[in-house]
């Protein structure tokens, strides 16, 4: 296999997939957003036609998970029919799907463990319901898929949770942060890494179809991470904003999340020899690329 037909390539993971795949033998085709809308069904099969690829990565998806519980219609769109109308065409022109998923399709739980790809989901928002029709869908539609959920993914492009600590950092705005769910906070970059290595395990003959998780280690609250992103800020000499923990009933946030949302990652290291690594090594650097202005 040496080319992936990438959908979302404007996305956080898009990004890092169109910059790290050459490191990985691959070359990466895939149409910009106004081309290859999930959601049309004819820009999809166009793009499936003139690819001549050996595999397709679905990473488009709608990622505003507050605006979500107004947007209903365009949360579904793009994260459950997009999926579906991908998965499809995938199938009829006989190529792997590569599909990545989010930790928001569980729900809460008495037990403080960390979810299993069997465990029973139970989505708490409309966009983790909307994640979790999409799955559904690859599932229904194309046997050879491998479905990758990840959790809090972040990076020096797009819309993101370092982005947002970042931006109020340097208008010395105070932060309220939830202290009372844990997560473990995804370098997209890696999620791009993980996705490769599948690739090319495809490509290889492996054919471990199914669900995965990936994740970084270091579970963590969100107010916790806030708080390590706040020390990479200073040890750059930014000066730190208040930061005030609260739990999530004061926060008020519109779309509700798991309190306890930790993978297992054990199956994706058995079936693709993919090792977590810490989100504290890959902050640094984007915490500096974005103070920097490097980002887009």
């Amino acid at each position: 296999m040496n080319r992936l037909l990438v959908f979302g390539r404007e996305g956080q993971v898009g990004i890092e997939l169109m910059s790290r795949a050459g490191h990985f033998g691959f070359e990466l085709d895939g149409p910009a957003r106004r081309q290859g809308d999930v959601t049309d069904a004819g820009a999809v099969e166009a793009a499936f036609a003139r690819g001549h690829a050996d595999a397709a990565v679905n990473v488009a998806a709608y990622t505003a998970v507050d605006r979500a519980e107004s947007e209903v219609e365009a949360a579904f769109a793009a994260n459950g029919q997009g999926a579906a109308i991908v998965a499809a065409a995938a199938r009829r022109h006989e190529m792997p799907l590569i599909h990545v998923s989010t930790d928001f399709v569980f729900g809460d739980r008495p037990e403080k463990r960390p979810w299993l790809e069997e465990d029973p989901i139970a989505p708490l928002s409309v966009y983790g319901a909307s994640k979790a029709a999409g799955e559904l869908a690859v599932r229904a539609i194309q046997p050879r898929h491998v479905i990758i959920r990840t959790a809090g993914v972040f990076s020096r492009h797009r819309r993101n949770f370092v982005k947002a600590i970042l931006a109020a950092a340097q208008e010395g705005r105070p932060l309220n942060v939830v202290d009372d769910q844990v997560t473990c906070p995804t370098p997209a970059g890696d999620v791009a890494d993980a996705i490769l290595v599948v690739a090319r395990g495809i490509g290889e003959g492996g054919s471990a179809w199914g669900t995965f998780h990936y994740c970084a280690t270091q579970a963590v609250t969100w107010h916790g991470f806030a708080d390590a992103i706040l020390g990479e800020y200073e040890g750059q000499g930014g000066a730190r904003p208040r930061l005030t923990p609260v739990s999530s009933t004061v926060f008020g946030a519109r779309a509700r999340r798991p309190a306890y949302s930790v993978l297992d990652c054990g199956r994706i290291a058995r079936e693709w020899s993919i090792e977590q690594r810490p989100w504290r090594a890959a902050l640094p650097a984007i915490v500096a690329a974005i103070v920097k202005g490097a980002s887009r």
